[in-house]
C-alpha cells in the first residue's frame, strides 16, 4: 500500500494498517495531544490523540520529513529499526 493509497482510506482503516504494520519511530507529547510517529511500508505515518479522552483525532501518512520535524518525535537514534534506516538522515 502506497502512501496516497493510506490517505484514501477511512480513520478507522488507517489506525488498523498502522498498528498492524507500522513500526514506532518517535512520539510528541503536548499539552493538548501526543503525535506518534511509525514507519510504515516505505513511508512515514502518524497518529494524533487527543490527552482528554484517547481520541484518535487524525491518522496520515507523508513521504518525507524535514530535519527541524525528525527532532519534533523525539526519536529514540538508538532504536534498531532507525538503525537500519541509516539514521533517518
Amino acid at each position: 500500500m502506497t502512501s496516497a493509497e493510506f490517505n484514501e482510506l477511512d480513520l478507522e482503516h488507517r489506525c488498523d494498517a498502522i498498528l498492524e504494520w507500522g513500526f514506532f519511530l518517535g512520539k510528541n507529547k503536548s499539552a493538548d495531544s501526543n503525535r506518534v510517529l511509525y514507519s510504515v511500508n516505505g513511508y512515514f505515518a502518524e497518529i494524533n490523540i487527543r490527552l482528554a479522552d484517547n481520541k484518535i483525532l487524525e491518522a496520515r501518512a507523508f513521504t518525507s520529513m524535514a530535519a527541524s520535524e525528525k527532532n519534533f518525535y523525539l526519536i529514540d537514534k538508538e532504536n534498531p529499526f532507525i538503525k537500519l534506516l541509516g539514521g533517518m538522515e
